[in-house]
């Protein structure tokens, strides 16, 4: 109750992949701060795994069926593309194309730690999701 299910989690990262994707490869300017100024308060917020946050509603998925290979090929498509980003790109770079709420606009190595350790969280509830799946008391 209350929850996503598994298909909905694995929906939203590759949703948020997606947009992490379009944003490193976005406009940039330089940037005028530390490059990694935002990382920690990242790593805190998503780590904290007792903490729900609530997603911005264009990247809340919808209830229907979804192929886990379908979102796993994608999930494998966003990290092929994030792991070239990081091998080219200045991840120094400060991205313009669209702020992130409490955040503002991130560097380029700050996104590739958001979508790092956003997934990490989703991983935490996912792993939550087949504990209770597995659950004997638990019937659907």
């Amino acid at each position: 109750e209350g929850s996503w299910t598994a298909g909905q989690v694995m929906e939203h990262i590759n949703m948020v992949g997606m947009g992490f994707c379009k944003l490193i490869n976005g406009a940039t300017e330089t940037t005028t701060r530390r490059v990694d100024e935002h990382v920690e308060r990242i790593t805190t917020m998503f780590l904290n795994f007792g903490a729900k946050n609530i997603a911005s509603p264009d990247i809340v998925p919808v209830l229907a069926d979804y192929n886990l290979q379908d979102q796993l090929a994608k999930l494998e498509s966003i990290k092929t593309s994030i792991i070239n980003d990081i091998n080219t790109l200045d991840m120094s770079m400060t991205c313009l194309d669209f702020d992130i709420r409490t955040f503002g606009h991130l560097t380029r190595l700050e996104a590739v730690y958001f979508f790092l350790f956003h997934t990490k969280k989703h991983i935490h509830q996912l792993q939550n999701i087949v504990k209770k799946l597995n659950n004997p008391a638990y019937s659907i």
